[in-house]
């Protein structure tokens, strides 16, 4: 995908050094970082946008059953249905390895909407 409109900031922000212009990228980095900034924001951590986040990181350190995943796979569809409105979410696939508690595998299957493309985004979620 190298279409110009998905752009968005670098992950952390970044300022160029010469121009000092804000580093941005492009297409499917931009729609990857803008997946894990807001994974790793918890709800009311933003002053200016209270709302925006995703509430996965208290249930991290409990057991990852089947009621869990449920419950983590419903809070990431919709922040990313409320945040991140270039994609639409196919599948989310939740696993722990050897059931450590704390760490969660993320896989997120996605269709990019402007061209249709598929994606996906892979994440170690760890709560500490």
């Amino acid at each position: 995908m190298e279409n110009d409109t998905l752009v968005g900031w670098k992950f952390p922000p970044s300022f160029n050094l010469f121009g000092g212009n804000v580093e941005v990228v492009k297409g499917v980095q931009s729609i990857k970082e803008s997946l894990f900034t807001l994974l790793t924001t918890v709800p009311g951590e933003r002053n200016m946008e209270l709302g925006y986040g995703c509430d996965i990181n208290s249930l991290a350190f409990g057991v990852l059953d089947q009621n869990t995943k449920t419950f983590m796979t419903n809070n990431i569809k919709d922040a990313i249905a409320k945040w991140e409105k270039r994609i639409k979410v196919d599948n989310v696939t939740l696993s722990q390895e050897n059931g450590e508690i704390g760490k969660i595998h993320i896989k997120i299957s996605y269709t990019v909407l402007e061209d249709s493309d598929k994606g996906e985004f892979v994440f170690d979620y760890s709560a500490d």
